[in-house]
């Protein structure tokens, strides 16, 4: 199985339910249940996936080249802080 890697484009905070993660899986594949890794060249932090969406449509599982939004809690500001513009290009997620 190859290692998830999904580069974050942009992250929505939704205090009662998590943190949106909106991106492109560019490696791997992504599951419900799944615990991930968010990091930043300047922040780590684990967290589990709650939910898959494609085109406001759940799903289980996601792979490679699929553009989601992946659900994940807990809530934390830091992962909105991880999306800003400087430091899109080197937000991801991933899964060993």
């Amino acid at each position: 199985m190859t290692d998830l890697v999904l580069r974050v484009k942009e992250c929505i905070a939704v205090s009662s339910q998590g943190t949106i993660l909106v991106g492109t899986i560019t490696s791997g594949s992504v599951r419900t249940g799944q615990m991930v890794t968010i990091s930043s060249p300047s922040h780590a932090a684990q967290a589990v996936v709650e939910g898959v969406e494609v085109e406001h449509g759940k799903l289980d599982f996601a792979r490679a080249g699929d553009a989601v939004g992946v659900l994940v809690k807990p809530f934390d500001l830091n992962y909105s802080q991880m999306a800003l513009p400087a430091k899109r290009a080197t937000s991801t997620l991933t899964s060993r």
